[in-house]
């Protein structure tokens, strides 16, 4: 899920300890793990516990084996109701992915994650609430890439969601009959608390005029209709209660590029965060101010020295 380009890794880890405190874990929740739990999470590596599940029971195994980060634990399974209904959705078999796939008879999760073993899809069945209280797991983030069944995953999560910090989800914005799209997510996300923080927007053309697939396993392409989105949600960070959810939160704010949002939390514990806001200001429009207060000043007698060098004149033309 290209959502997150982190471009200068991580600093506030480091800076935690350096102010005498020890990072929190945070705890995450990967339901369709296939190729593993995100790298995304590696840069967090000691700090990150986390949880991921899939139905290839073949990847789950190799996984298991071949995983190398520490605290992170695998599950064979569907997260999500007993019957699943997949989506017919007949505007996707007109598009060039899918006929490309089927043209060369192959099965994306096979053909690109398990090419040399046959696709076996594990017969368990459970709700993400059913595996958090059974393993007694608190989580951090959810992050949902099923291919279609992602709203089913949340409505199977509702007391997991309640300690969550932030959700990476796969939303679909095409309607399709009994298929959840961008819009019942957003509805039942908001419900609970979660404010849309960010989005990456993936194109499908149609085959009847396809256009270049932007990756070798042949699925969305430079050109044609906005089809779905990774969307990812955060807490309003006027809702984080404690010092412990505030510096859980600014780290991953930094990770998806966003520290801005994680300095708004880190704000209200000032007294015992200030050093950690300093850290931040590297990602802001005067990343050679030598302190947050600094930068605090600059912004409210000059809020001009915040515009780039080369920015261009401003036009109401379109």
């Amino acid at each position: 899920m290209p959502i997150y380009p982190t471009v200068w890794g991580v600093a506030l880890p480091d800076a935690i300890r350096a102010n005498g405190m020890e990072p929190p874990p945070i705890t995450v929740i990967d339901v369709g793990c296939s190729g593993g739990i995100g790298s995304i999470w590696t840069p967090l590596a000691g700090i990150v516990h986390g949880h991921g599940i899939d139905p290839a029971v073949a990847e789950i195994a190799r996984l298991t084996a071949s995983e190398t980060r520490p605290r992170m634990t695998y599950y064979e399974g569907w997260a999500g109701p007993d019957k699943p209904i997949r989506p017919k959705g007949a505007w996707f078999r007109r598009t060039s992915n899918w006929i490309a796939h089927q043209n060369l008879k192959r099965v994306f999760i096979e053909h690109h994650l398990n090419p040399d073993t046959p696709l076996v899809l594990s017969k368990r069945r459970f709700t993400l609430d059913a595996l958090t209280r059974k393993h007694r797991i608190a989580p951090d983030f959810i992050k949902t890439d099923t291919d279609g069944f992602d709203f089913a995953v949340l409505q199977g999560a509702k007391r997991s969601l309640k300690s969550c910090l932030g959700v990476l989800v796969e939303a679909s914005f095409c309607d399709e009959t009994g298929h959840a799209t961008f819009r019942d997510i957003d509805r039942f996300l908001a419900k609970r608390g979660f404010v849309l923080a960010g989005m990456h927007i993936n194109n499908y053309t149609r085959a009847s005029l396809p256009g270049q697939f932007r990756q070798t396993q042949m699925a969305d392409t430079l050109t044609g209709g906005s089809s779905w989105a990774d969307v990812l949600y955060l807490r309003d960070p006027a809702t984080i209660g404690s010092l412990d959810q505030a510096l859980k939160f600014a780290m991953i704010c930094e990770l998806f590029n966003m520290p801005d949002i994680g300095a708004e939390t880190l704000l209200r514990f000032r007294d015992q965060t200030e050093p950690l806001l300093d850290v931040l200001v590297r990602y802001s429009g005067r990343p050679d101010l030598p302190s947050y207060r600094a930068m605090e000043e600059a912004f409210l007698t000059d809020p001009q020295s915040f515009v780039v060098p080369d920015a261009i004149p401003y036009t109401a033309a379109i």
